[in-house]
């Protein structure tokens, strides 16, 4: 691990933070997409991102959180993907 290896990891570092400070899930995807290099793992990053996803919290009533102690989703929520695919098109 010399200083070429440690640079290489510095740099990975620093894209994946100014990643985190992308102002959209979108422009995030997109530089993540933009710099990898196998399809592979586009795929992946695409899948990852486009996969609806359940809440850990239940908002709303004490009936919803009911529900939610026995299982069951509440009608009004569906999951949502980290970054709906029409919202990924149009950034």
């Amino acid at each position: 691990a010399g200083p070429a290896e440690l640079m290489k990891r510095l740099s990975k570092r620093a894209m994946e933070e100014k990643d985190k400070q992308s102002q959209t899930k979108e422009i995030k995807l997109l530089r993540q997409l933009l710099r990898t290099d196998d399809s592979e793992e586009r795929d992946a990053l695409l899948t990852d991102a486009f996969t609806p996803r359940q809440g850990l919290l239940v908002e709303g009533s004490a009936a919803n959180a009911a529900k939610a102690m026995d299982g069951e989703a509440p009608e009004e929520e569906k999951p949502m993907p980290d970054v709906p695919p029409p919202d990924f098109t149009n950034a």
